[in-house]
């Protein structure tokens, strides 16, 4: 159906006409009662709706509207106008990520908070069924930073499964996105919407799906059997990114991640791209404390020891070394040195008379911790000391000393001189 602006529907005034899908327009209403303006979706219905389908489209669009969480679209009201079922959600302004340009960065904080909207509804027994870039909606800030990241139509393709509002045999979904379970028509899990999320965000970081295809038939033979080019055919940069998108896009759920944040969680560690060789290995230039490299990037740094094979080649070279001036000693007013702070006066503590093996003991343990411990050097010159002359009584004391030496020497002599002449006169009277 095809609502103009300025038209009621379910006692809402029509604006405009927001978008439209393969499951219903999107029109932007006035709330009569609450005077805002919020965004109001019709589903398409089909020749074989069920005929129970309103009491079924109530349970379920109850169970959306429970959903309360930061990243996914608030429902406020649903209803059934004629055949028509609607529901009414929070309006906003901003664009969704099939024509956004995002940062690597916006793409990581896109992926973070996605995966916690897909988990919360997942604990509470929600599947999607339908993630694909044009369902996560995102607004800026005044300063054109990112904002919110929002996941629309949570729950919608189950509730068009659930009460038959769709064709006969008519696929559920966006093929181009769709888990290999969800084609085969196996009931889907958790492990569907990661996958699904893993072909957004795959296209959102290289541009272009995971699986391109000319026909719908080719599309889910690769989903079903091929395997997707790596990210770093794409982007060499995020060759990290190759095994987190082979695990994320495996066809079978049980070979894919515990949940969609251990999703996130890999794709934010890869999420920045390494730096190249020329940026590690770029020339730095010490100015103030920082270093300067030709790749842009400041970081404070301290000055480096210089290097001694780079010094022994300057002296082998005949360069001249440059020495670090050291800092001038601190002096007090006047140009007098500071006088240095003296020890503190160590507390006397009473103790027993050690025994003789204690005593031993102690005197080792003290003498070591007195060689362990490091003395600062003492850089004072010594002076000379003058060295007085001995006093005269000392000079008298040695003089006479020597005399009476040298006397005794000679009676020595002479008492010897006369035996032998005694001697020898003996020695001839008796011939």
């Amino acid at each position: 159906m095809d609502l103009s602006p300025g038209s009621t529907f379910a006692g809402y005034r029509v604006v405009r006409q927001l978008g439209h899908g393969g499951m219903g327009q999107v029109y932007l209403v006035e709330n009569p009662m609450l005077h805002r303006l919020e965004a109001l979706k019709v589903l398409s219905t089909g020749a074989g709706a069920a005929a129970d389908f309103t009491e079924r489209f109530a349970r379920e669009a109850r169970t959306a509207a429970g959903l309360q969480h930061p990243s996914i679209i608030t429902v406020h009201a649903y209803g059934v106008e004629g055949d028509d079922p609607w529901f009414t959600m929070s309006y906003l302004d901003g664009e969704d990520l099939s024509q956004a340009k995002l940062t690597d960065a916006e793409i990581t904080e896109v992926a973070k908070q996605a995966a916690s909207a897909l988990d919360y509804a997942h604990h509470r027994g929600v599947i999607h069924r339908d993630i694909k870039p044009a369902n996560i909606f995102i607004t800026r800030d005044h300063n054109g930073q990112l904002a919110t990241v929002t996941v629309l139509d949570f729950g919608i393709a189950k509730l068009a499964n659930a009460t038959g509002l769709t064709g006969t045999n008519m696929f559920i979904g966006t093929l181009a996105y769709s888990a290999p379970e969800i084609i085969e028509g196996e009931f889907p899990t958790g492990a569907a919407d990661q996958y699904s999320l893993a072909c957004a965000l795959y296209q959102l970081l290289t541009g272009v799906p995971p699986f391109p295809a000319d026909s719908h038939v080719a599309l889910m033979r690769a989903h079903l059997d091929k395997v997707p080019p790596t990210i770093s055919t794409h982007r060499p940069e995020f060759r990290a990114a190759d095994s987190v998108f082979a695990r994320a896009l495996a066809k079978r759920p049980t070979e894919r991640f515990a949940s969609c944040t251990a999703l996130a969680t890999a794709v934010a560690v890869i999420g920045t791209p390494a730096p190249s060789a020329a940026e590690l290995y770029a020339p730095t230039a010490q100015v103030s404390g920082r270093t300067h490299t030709n790749s842009g990037l400041v970081s404070r740094t301290r000055h480096a020891a210089p290097d001694p094979i780079s010094q022994r080649r300057q002296r082998r070279s005949g360069a001249a070394d440059v020495a670090t001036p050291r800092p001038k000693p601190r002096s007090a007013p006047g140009g007098l040195p500071r006088p240095r702070p003296e020890p503190a006066a160590e507390k006397t503590v009473r103790r027993k008379p050690p025994t003789s093996q204690s005593a031993s003991s102690e005197r080792v343990s003290r003498a070591s911790r007195e060689s362990a411990e490091v003395q600062p050097p003492d850089t004072r010159i010594p002076r000379m000391k003058a060295e007085s002359p001995p006093p005269e009584h000392v000079y008298r004391r040695k003089s006479g000393r020597s005399k009476l030496i040298t006397f005794s020497t000679w009676v020595l002599l002479l008492l010897l001189v006369a035996a032998t002449v005694v001697t020898a006169l003996a020695m001839a009277g008796a011939f």
